[in-house]
């Protein structure tokens, strides 16, 4: 009726929760088998977020979408970005734990409200809001330059300082990020990698108010030319920044042996543990 509210909750139904299924036809699991994959996603483990035809057709929100905890103080944190002004920037602060694993524990989305417009802020700008959003949520000096898209070096005109200069003059620095698409992108699909039976746990995963990546980054589907590479004229930005990030993860040890070696000795805190409390 107008003016009242209409509560609805979706309960996702696996196979497990419908035993009669298995009674009528004990065949039903092996046929599901036979199915595209987000069908099968669908119907076998009841994951209703698939997008068919995605690249990343293995992202699951219950798998890697986090309700935001504190980042324990031993964790690194890095931030990565994609640069843009006509088109949006996307900055990303990623935490390591000890197992390697990255989280987004925050975003900025520099976009004006419309799909894949930029706001246009001056890079100096973007740097000073973005140290002062560091300092607020983790201390000043906690977070480590990461990586950036490598164009952030170029000069735009003569005898000015590139985009990566600009920032870099007032404390927010990074590191040339690998270009490689390729690479990336393999990268990107085999870090949210999982199995139903929990025997891999993903190596990536998100903070729920990263609504950016939430939103953009599971749609995106393949260039038609270049099957291997995500389709560019898409919304693509917050993928390019976590790309340079999942490579400059690959690339980098995040602890040093004792570090880790002190993960076995100690009890860590481990938010994909169930008993964890978070």
């Amino acid at each position: 009726m107008p003016g009242e509210f209409t509560t609805r909750c979706f309960i996702p139904s696996r196979l497990e929760d419908n035993p009669a299924l298995r009674e009528k036809d004990p065949r039903y699991e092996v046929r599901l088998q036979t199915l595209p994959k987000h069908l099968r996603e669908m119907w076998r483990w009841g994951n209703w977020d698939i997008v068919a035809g995605a690249i990343f057709d293995n992202w699951s929100p219950a798998r890697h979408v986090f309700r935001p905890f504190k980042v324990p103080p031993s964790w690194k944190i890095y931030r990565a970005m994609d640069w843009g002004s006509a088109r949006p920037f996307s900055i990303g602060w990623w935490a390591i734990d000890y197992d390697g694993r990255l989280w987004r524990v925050g975003e900025w989305y520099g976009w004006s409200g419309k799909a894949n417009e930029g706001c246009r802020l001056p890079a100096r700008t973007v740097a000073l809001r973005a140290l002062e959003y560091e300092r607020k949520r983790w201390g000043k000096g906690r977070v480590q330059p990461g990586p950036a898209d490598p164009s952030c070096w170029n000069q735009v005109d003569p005898g000015q300082p590139s985009v990566a200069e600009t920032m870099a003059d007032v404390g927010f620095a990074f590191e040339r990020g690998n270009h490689d698409r390729i690479q990336g992108l393999q990268e990107l699909y085999s870090r949210l990698s999982w199995d139903p039976k929990g025997q891999q746990r993903p190596g990536l995963c998100v903070f729920q108010f990263c609504q950016h990546f939430i939103r953009t980054v599971p749609v995106l589907v393949p260039d038609e030319t270049k099957p291997e590479d995500v389709d560019t004229d898409l919304e693509d930005h917050v993928y390019d920044e976590a790309r340079y990030m999942v490579m400059f993860a690959k690339s980098m040890k995040s602890y040093t042996p004792a570090e880790v070696g002190r993960r076995r000795n100690e009890k860590v805190f481990d938010p994909l543990d169930e008993t964890a409390g978070y």
